[in-house]
C-alpha cells in the first residue's frame, strides 16, 4: 500500500515538473506580437508548436507578467507532494490558486500603468482594477486596499509572520555588517563618568556590616 501511494505521488510530481518545465520554454520564447510570425512560414512555428504558443498566448493575455508565477508554483506543488507534505489538501492549492491567479494579478495591475494587459496583471488584474477598485475606492485606495489583500493573502495562504519575517531580514542585515542597522538595534551603554560630566554615575550605597548581614539573611530566607 506504501509502495503504491509513493509511486502515485512520483507520478504527479513528475507530471507537473513537466509541465512546468514547457511552461517556461513556452513562456520564455513567446510575446503577443509574435501572432504575424506564428502565421508566416519560418522556423517560428517550431520554435514555438501549437498547442505551445495558444497555451502561452492564453497565460499572457489572461495574467499577464504573473504567468511566470505559473512554473514556479507548479514546481513548488510538484515538491510538496513528492514529499508527502501535509498540507497538500485541496483547500490549500485553492487558497495557492487564488493567491497566484487574482490577488497578485489585481495587485500589478494597480502598481504597474500599462496601455497592454500583457504588460501588467493582465485581463483579471485589469477587471478587477477597473471594475471594482477604481470605481469604488478611487486610485489612492485602490493601491491601500490592493496592498492589504496582498499582505492579508501572503500571510494566510503562507502562514509567515510578517513580524517574524521582517525581524529575521532585519537581523540578517546586522550579521552581514550593513552600516547604520546594528547601531539602531544595539542596546545603548551605560554612560560613563569622566570628571567633566555634572551628573555623577550613580554609586551603590555601602551599607553598615550588621544591616548589611541583615539584609544578606532575608535574601537567604526569601529563597
Amino acid at each position: 500500500m506504501e509502495k503504491g501511494s509513493r509511486l502515485k505521488r512520483e507520478i504527479w510530481a513528475v507530471a507537473l515538473v513537466s509541465v512546468a518545465a514547457l511552461l517556461i520554454l513556452s513562456l520564455a520564447s513567446h510575446h503577443p506580437s509574435d501572432r504575424l510570425l506564428y502565421d508566416a512560414a519560418g522556423s517560428s512555428k517550431e520554435l514555438y508548436g501549437f498547442v505551445s504558443y495558444h497555451v502561452a498566448n492564453f497565460l499572457r493575455q489572461a495574467l499577464g507578467l504573473c504567468a511566470f508565477l505559473l512554473p514556479g508554483f507548479l514546481l513548488f506543488m510538484a515538491y510538496q507532494v513528492f514529499n508527502q507534505a501535509p498540507e497538500v489538501t485541496p483547500l490549500r492549492v485553492a487558497s495557492y490558486g487564488v493567491f497566484v491567479l487574482f490577488i497578485v494579478p489585481m495587485l500589478i495591475s494597480v502598481v504597474l500603468e500599462s496601455d497592454e494587459v500583457w504588460d501588467s496583471g493582465g485581463v483579471i488584474g485589469g477587471f478587477s482594477k477597473s471594475a471594482i477598485l477604481m470605481p469604488l475606492f478611487g486610485r489612492i485606495g485602490a493601491y491601500v486596499v490592493s496592498i492589504s489583500i496582498f499582505l492579508l493573502g501572503f500571510v494566510l495562504v503562507w502562514r509567515v509572520s510578517l513580524t517574524d519575517l521582517i525581524t529575521s531580514l532585519v537581523w540578517k542585515q546586522v550579521a552581514a555588517g550593513e552600516p547604520g542597522v546594528e547601531a539602531k538595534f544595539a542596546r545603548p551603554e551605560p554612560a560613563r563618568w569622566d570628571g567633566l560630566n555634572t551628573t555623577p554615575p550613580l554609586i551603590e550605597e555601602k551599607k553598615p556590616e550588621p544591616v548589611q548581614a541583615s539584609f544578606d539573611f532575608m535574601e537567604k530566607t526569601a529563597k
